[in-house]
């Protein structure tokens, strides 16, 4: 994976950590030395980085465990600056799956919440019963302390019923028991960039600040990835029972009886269908071809066709 290094695997499934997470790990580094001049307070927030992203580790895994349960596999997840995606082969499009998978991750912060919480209890209860009253008593009780209020915050923040979080999931799981699913989709969108243009509003008078107008972006950017390919994979299927293919793959398209290949190609003018021949449609890459490969193809193909209109390789026969 571009920009990324494998630092593992967990019960089967391969972490993959970001370049720019590290750049993430070099701010705190700096701005913990600017701040005390002390290398000892700067890697304890190094740490506390490293805490709240295996936190998110363990967020990822619900997910992924879940979505086991109803035999989707998890290609890998990818820790970055903003937090750690779990790649599903799919997600689940029944509305009742599609909840337990969603649901899963801020569970698992639920559940470390109540867990540190009851530790915290009996610490507190066994450092009075002792006459406790070190610094470092008081540091072990300020440390879970943040870890409750660290799982509490990633529980509430992934629940906003906005794409990319959980929360916009599970939004469409509950609106797709009465609506089709492009349809719940759509909704759900609507209500994550209504939060978006919220949040962006708020940041810019002021009230808020930059990283709000940060994540009002990214909700907005999520939302819009979200539906374009829902989108995307409704085309398929139409077109596979338009033209009596099967299909593959949204980003690898409609596998025809005879062979061809009909895939969505983007462009200026929006998305174009386009017929690729066989040669084309099984490169020596396989089915597994990335979607940037496969758009690399298919310009190749007509650039060719530009060139000899006699056999042309990839033709469109439709725009959408």
């Amino acid at each position: 994976m571009r920009w990324s290094y494998k630092c593992g695997k967990l019960l089967g499934i391969d972490l993959y950590v970001h370049v720019t997470f590290f750049l993430l790990l070099g701010y705190f580094l700096i701005s913990g030395l600017l701040k005390t001049d002390s290398m000892m307070f700067a890697l304890f927030e190094v740490g506390l980085v490293l805490i709240t992203f295996t936190i998110v580790v363990m967020h990822e895994m619900g997910h992924s465990l879940a979505a086991k349960h109803f035999g989707i596999a998890t290609r890998n997840i990818m820790l970055l600056p903003i937090g750690g995606v779990a790649s599903l082969q799919r997600m689940p499009e029944k509305p009742k799956e599609e909840l337990v998978v969603a649901l899963a991750g801020p569970a698992v912060n639920l559940l470390l919440a109540a867990l540190f919480s009851g530790i915290r209890y009996l610490y507190s209860g066994v450092a009075f019963s002792l006459g406790w009253g070190s610094w470092e008593a008081g540091l072990i009780d300020l440390l879970l302390h943040w870890l409750i209020m660290l799982n509490l915050g990633l529980l509430g923040f992934n629940l906003l019923p906005a794409f990319p979080m959980d929360g916009g999931r599970v939004l469409r799981a509950l609106l797709g028991f009465k609506f089709p699913y492009l349809r719940a989709t759509e909704i759900a969108v609507y209500v994550a960039k209504f939060l978006a243009a919220g949040f962006f509003v708020y940041g810019l008078t002021g009230r808020g600040s930059m990283m709000l107008m940060f994540i009002a972006f990214f909700v907005w950017k999520g939302g819009s990835d979200e539906l374009n390919m829902i989108r995307q994979r409704e085309m398929m299927r139409q077109m596979a029972a338009q033209y009596g293919g099967s299909s593959v793959d949204w980003r690898q398209g409609v596998l025809l009886p005879s062979g061809e290949r009909l895939v969505l190609v983007p462009g200026a003018m929006g998305w174009r269908l386009v017929r690729l021949v066989p040669q084309q449609a099984a490169p020596r890459q396989g089915a597994n071809i990335d979607t940037e490969t496969l758009f690399r193809n298919v310009a190749a193909s007509q650039r060719r066709e530009d060139n000899d209109d006699s056999e042309p390789r990839a033709r469109i026969i439709d725009v959408e």
